[in-house]
């Protein structure tokens, strides 16, 4: 669970989130939606804790996957690598399993520099949703991805997330995102 009682935060003198409470129960997901410099991403990075509120009160669990706006692969080691290198080794068969399911097992030994801007955002949706954390954050997930592989995503994180009483928490600029995964959403801005 995910719960905001009447938080502040600011970047020094410029106030950008006042008294903003909600709940993100256990297995439920949420869209947070609004103009740029709203305040999204640093909802997101409060939840994850690398940022404290000016005030109020956060409760979130302490193990947070999250797929950033950008990618954030290295470039210098193969995608298996970047895919399996914050995993405990118990976890590398279920993160091998989950490449096949996105269909790039004939990428694993690539480099992100060689991948389309499509097949780097789903390396980085793998290695997030192998981590497993009780809470995904996916902020602006679909770049770059194609319909069909949109679906494929939809599916296995609701597989791994919503399915398992997990929540899954979107920042996007389309609320038509918020249908893929039954989200409620808050509207920020």
């Amino acid at each position: 669970m995910v719960d905001f009682k009447n938080v502040d935060f600011s970047y020094g003198e410029k106030a950008v989130i006042k008294d903003l409470s909600f709940t993100v129960a256990s297995g439920k997901n949420l869209l947070l939606f609004g103009p740029s410099g709203c305040g999204k991403t640093t909802v997101a990075r409060l939840i994850m804790g690398l940022e404290k509120p000016d005030s109020g009160v956060i409760s979130a669990p302490d193990n947070v996957s999250v797929v950033f706006q950008e990618d954030r692969l290295i470039d210098n080691i193969s995608v298996l690598k970047n895919i399996t290198l914050p995993l405990c080794k118990e976890k590398y068969a279920f993160a091998k399993q989950l490449l096949a399911e996105f269909g790039l097992c004939d990428i694993a030994g690539k480099y992100p520099p060689s991948l389309s801007g499509g097949m780097k955002r789903r390396v980085a949706i793998i290695r997030a949703a192998a981590y497993g954390g009780d809470v995904i954050i996916l902020d602006e997930p679909f770049n770059g991805i194609d319909k069909e592989n949109i679906n494929t995503t939809v599916a296995i994180l609701n597989r791994e997330y919503t399915d398992k009483g997990k929540s899954i928490i979107l920042i996007s600029h389309n609320k038509k995102d918020a249908e893929y995964f039954g989200a409620d959403i808050l509207e920020l801005g």
